[in-house]
């Protein structure tokens, strides 16, 4: 699997550890990574030190969030990206999929934008995304060749105007 992983069960202390990461492999996109499996009902108590449930965390680059509460509820997680690498109406890499995928998986997720060599990307959906239903970021910034103008555009010109192009239903 390329790290490791602690099975405990009951209570999980944590009171300000360090959690050190030492890894030389690169994850994937959308990785998710259970560094303390919680086999059973107790809850975690605490937290890293300067990791507050939702933090960000890098692995060689890629980012992550780490949360508390995954798994079945007791579990600690890092959660990497959905990526969107293309400018695809749907399919992987799309972000109608990451939509779903970030969806799909709960507590809040990232996404973010790889398209092509970088600079403008358009998305022109051709009927009306998936409905936001779990806190999500969608980080444009992400984007190759992003200097403070954003890079990544929504357009719904493909879609009419009987449709809503997003809807935002959490936070």
């Amino acid at each position: 699997s390329g790290y490791g992983q602690l099975d405990v069960a009951g209570t999980v202390g944590l009171a300000g550890a360090t959690l050190v990461l030492n890894s030389s492999f690169a994850p994937d996109a959308g990785t998710t990574f259970t560094i303390i499996n919680n086999d059973g009902t107790a809850e975690v108590l605490g937290e890293f030190a300067d990791l507050p449930e939702g933090a960000p965390i890098s692995i060689n680059g890629t980012p992550f969030t780490i949360t508390y509460a995954g798994g079945d509820g007791n579990d600690v997680m890092l959660q990497g990206p959905y990526v969107v690498y293309t400018t695809a109406d749907s399919g992987p890499g799309s972000l109608r999929q990451a939509i779903m995928d970030a969806n799909a998986h709960p507590g809040k997720d990232t996404i973010t934008f790889d398209i092509g060599a970088g600079g403008v990307g358009t998305r022109r959906p051709l009927n009306a995304l998936p409905a936001i239903t779990d806190p999500v970021i969608i980080d444009g910034t992400t984007q190759p060749g992003f200097s403070g103008t954003p890079l990544i555009e929504l357009s719904g010109s493909e879609i009419g105007y009987v449709s809503d192009g997003v809807k935002l239903n959490a936070g």
